[in-house]
């Protein structure tokens, strides 16, 4: 008999390496519940996305940001054609669109500090930039618990690349099929025995979509950073994926930039560079 670690492995290596392409159109409804916000921070936040990942490595994350704040939507995708990648930005204000910029550089949005450019529940499939199948063998295994009545097998994963210190991690996994059902995550040992979260990501649904198991349904809740005074809610994000797509084929150049003349383009790494995948 496999042990917990070994099992939840082999289920997500099926999950992750039996598919030629996915494709994701998502919304999160996010809102600023801090008491403490001021009146120039917006309340509410809203961004609808699209994204894309075949098994070659090419990989598209088109999102659409806009707040409660003014009319602005916040327009970036990044691309990778699984060689290179770039990152285009630009700003639309009642119909106006600035002047797009495009940032070729050596990794997908900001893998390069270690954060995972992929949506829920894609993200939580993944320690970091590492498959949870190659992860799992080094984790400290927790016991059981229960998420949205299914029960869970709880993997503890410490010092773990993040913009800042390395974090420690706590993963939820569904014994029956191995998918992330929860993610504790907390800035150091103190926070994860003192019960700390610098956010928690949780599913509301486990669905199944041509014989693959996706959260379509989530939330992710983020607190004050541990030792900021007593724990407080400040962010609430509501995620819901409207269409998952599996196996779907896509043209080559969907997944690179058409380069214009009007386009302000910064070129930070040589084209032969590689980026992370999967």
């Amino acid at each position: 008999m496999p042990n917990p670690a070994e099992a939840a492995a082999q289920k997500l290596a099926w999950e992750l390496g039996t598919w030629k392409s996915v494709e994701l159109r998502f919304r999160s409804e996010n809102e600023n519940v801090d008491p403490a916000r001021k009146p120039d921070q917006p309340r509410t936040f809203l961004e609808s996305c699209r994204y894309i990942e075949t098994a070659a490595g090419q990989r598209l994350y088109e999102s659409r940001l806009s707040t409660d704040l003014d009319s602005e939507v916040t327009v970036q995708v990044d691309y990778t054609d699984g060689t290179k990648c770039a990152t285009s930005l630009l700003y639309d204000k009642d119909g106006v669109r600035s002047q797009e910029q495009l940032h070729i550089q050596r990794a997908f949005g900001l893998e390069n500090i270690g954060l995972n450019r992929r949506p829920e529940p894609l993200r939580y499939l993944y320690v970091g930039l590492k498959p949870l199948p190659e992860a799992l063998p080094q984790a400290r295994y927790l016991g059981e618990d229960t998420q949205i009545g299914r029960k869970c097998d709880r993997f503890l994963f410490t010092h773990i690349k993040s913009p800042e210190d390395p974090v420690n991690l706590v993963y939820w996994l569904d014994r029956d099929t191995g998918i992330t059902l929860r993610m504790e995550y907390y800035s150091d040992e103190q926070s994860r025995t003192e019960g700390r979260q610098d956010h928690v990501w949780k599913a509301e649904s486990l669905d199944t979509v041509k014989s693959h198991h996706l959260a379509l349904k989530s939330e992710l809740v983020q607190y004050n950073p541990a030792g900021a005074g007593a724990q407080r809610l400040l962010l609430r994000y509501k995620i819901t994926t409207d269409e998952a797509v599996f196996d779907r084929d896509y043209p080559p150049s969907i997944f690179w930039p058409t380069i214009t003349k009007d386009m302000k383009v910064l070129l930070s790494v040589a084209e032969r560079t590689k980026p992370s995948n999967r």
